[in-house]
């Protein structure tokens, strides 16, 4: 019952849930980790599910880390990861666009030098990367703008360099109607707690972007699509009735757990609020999470 969903998670309901899922799917920003420090119990409830032999599989929208430099970053919080249970949208996209659209041209990449690493991993040619200064005004400026006339697709992720170059790039490629737009997820703004720093994801890029262009015939490859999933099943076989997806976001890791016919939880260490739950419960309760809980520590009442 939709009632019934929703809820926190309590200490007797634990048990039972645990023994019915036999493989996880971990969002990372906001359920394991804020930035560069660890969410407190993450660490030891993730490495202690798998001792409990469970499978376990790291799905991030951040589109700004490779494999590799996920892996670092497990490494330097304790966590016990191998690279094929690492799927960010850097290593998604490039598989979208090789393995699914086929595609053998050129893109121009609005994203992370990261991001480029996976698609050089799978020879995707691509330009973009790093800082395009402008200088002087709008008038100087057009005349120095250098068009790629092999371009023929725009993939915009999260790029901290972007700037008034790069968008006047990406949108004089997207005035050709056949060149794509790839976006790699929508998320308007990234977990950040204790701060009253707001700092702009890619889905605040994506908008300029999107109005800029004229253009709303975006791919788009993260959650809450099921890309990522698509792209495991490429490689391992998975039950989704006894899986589960754990996240921060409602419309992001929620309704991709739910896309996928996973059991979800949302933990309340990262974006989404317990007052937005109980807003969804009125106005939308077929999108609920199964469970909620506090943080990711609160699983640690597997026996």
């Amino acid at each position: 019952m939709t009632d019934s969903k929703g809820r926190l998670m309590q200490g007797e309901q634990t048990d039972e849930f645990l023994s019915g899922i036999d493989t996880f799917f971990f969002d990372c920003d906001g359920v394991i980790w804020l930035g560069n420090e660890a969410i407190a119990g993450a660490v030891e409830t993730v490495n202690k599910l798998r001792a409990k032999g469970k499978r376990i599989f790291f799905v991030s929208n951040n589109s700004s880390k490779s494999v590799a430099s996920y892996m670092k970053k497990f490494q330097r919080f304790g966590i016990e990861a191998y690279p094929d249970e690492i799927y960010g949208t850097a290593k998604v996209t490039a598989w979208y666009i090789k393995n699914k659209l086929n595609f053998t041209g050129k893109v121009y990449l609005l994203g992370s030098e990261s991001m480029a690493e996976e698609f050089d991993a799978l020879d995707i040619s691509h330009t973009g990367t790093g800082p395009d200064p402008f200088h002087g005004n709008l008038d100087t400026c057009i005349g120095s703008v250098s068009l790629d006339d092999d371009i023929g697709a725009v993939v915009q992720g999260l790029d901290i360099h972007v700037n008034y170059m790069k968008m006047i790039k990406a949108t004089s490629y997207l005035a050709k109607e056949s060149c794509l737009l790839i976006v790699t997820n929508e998320d308007d703004r990234l977990p950040v707690r204790g701060s009253n720093i707001v700092i702009p994801g890619t889905g605040s890029i994506g908008a300029i972007l999107r109005v800029a262009s004229r253009r709303q015939d975006r791919i788009l490859i993260g959650k809450p699509n099921r890309n990522i999933y698509d792209c495991i099943l490429s490689k391992h076989s998975i039950n989704p009735e006894s899986s589960c997806m754990i996240g921060d976001r409602i419309d992001t890791d929620i309704a991709f757990g739910i896309k996928c016919g996973f059991k979800t939880i949302l933990v309340y260490s990262g974006v989404s609020t317990a007052d937005e739950v109980e807003a969804l419960r009125k106005k939308s309760p077929e999108m609920l999470p199964d469970y909620c809980l506090p943080t990711l520590a609160d699983l640690m009442r597997i026996p």
